[in-house]
């Protein structure tokens, strides 16, 4: 079974069905999280302020995100939070960043691609169950539709990751022969992506007949075999001894 990675910046976890599923392994990128002039960043603060901020995106959404209340909700005070981030769009790439914000369900690596693909996309989508982690992701594709650079930030931290693992995971079912070497393998994780997507957004219940549908739909139209069938364990008709 896929795992759902629950290790945060800091290396451990915290409590809650959103705090137990952060993005990991990503690169800082200081382009909209420099901080303004002033006194020296306490770490526990804007560990604070990133953990405030995921709660309040995931209870009320962007268009109501309150610097206030994230600001009383991290114990600091709301001058720190301006001093530190430019705006909303920045406070909320930096959760990006620093993996704060969204889940990622790691891609197995059992041998069998097909069925690798299938529990990754099956176990992604029962992770935005959560009506907390469902509302996290919609407030945060909200937030990408406003602004161009939580838009980049999003595309560079957080599907650019997915689709890295899942390329890499498809690019060794190539070496082992099990995918052929003229599959388009970005369209195809492109697509995936995209399943996972429209379920958060249309707010469906995963459907694991409907998932794996989709999977053997896309791997058949790429060439990539399916399950070989189950061998025919009849016993062979007994004969009586007598000739036509």
């Amino acid at each position: 079974m896929p795992r759902v990675d629950g290790r945060g910046p800091t290396g451990g976890s915290s409590g809650g069905a959103v705090r137990a599923t952060r993005v990991g392994c990503v690169q800082e990128d200081d382009s909209m999280t420099t901080a303004r002039p002033g006194r020296v960043r306490s770490e526990a603060a804007r560990l604070a302020i990133l953990e405030a901020t995921r709660d309040e995106l995931a209870e009320r959404g962007y268009d109501r995100l309150s610097l206030d209340r994230i600001a009383a909700a991290a114990g600091v005070g709301k001058a720190t939070i301006y001093r530190w981030y430019p705006g909303k769009g920045a406070l909320v790439a930096e959760g990006m960043v620093s993996g704060h914000l969204l889940p990622r369900v790691v891609v197995p690596d059992t041998g069998d691609v097909r069925g690798d693909v299938t529990s990754w996309l099956l176990a992604t989508a029962e992770s935005l169950t959560d009506a907390a982690t469902g509302g996290l992701i919609r407030a945060t594709i909200a937030a990408t539709a406003e602004d161009a650079d939580v838009a980049r930030h999003y595309d560079d931290h957080v599907t650019s990751v997915v689709r890295a693992e899942l390329v890499t995971r498809l690019e060794s079912a190539q070496r082992a022969g099990q995918v052929g070497s003229a599959t388009p393998l970005e369209a195809l994780v492109e697509t995936l992506v995209g399943v996972v997507l429209l379920g958060v957004l249309t707010r469906r219940a995963p459907d694991a007949s409907g998932l794996a549908a989709t999977v053997a739909l896309l791997f058949e139209g790429a060439g990539v075999p399916g399950p070989a069938p189950a061998a025919d364990t009849a016993p062979p008709p007994v004969s009586d001894g007598r000739t036509a």
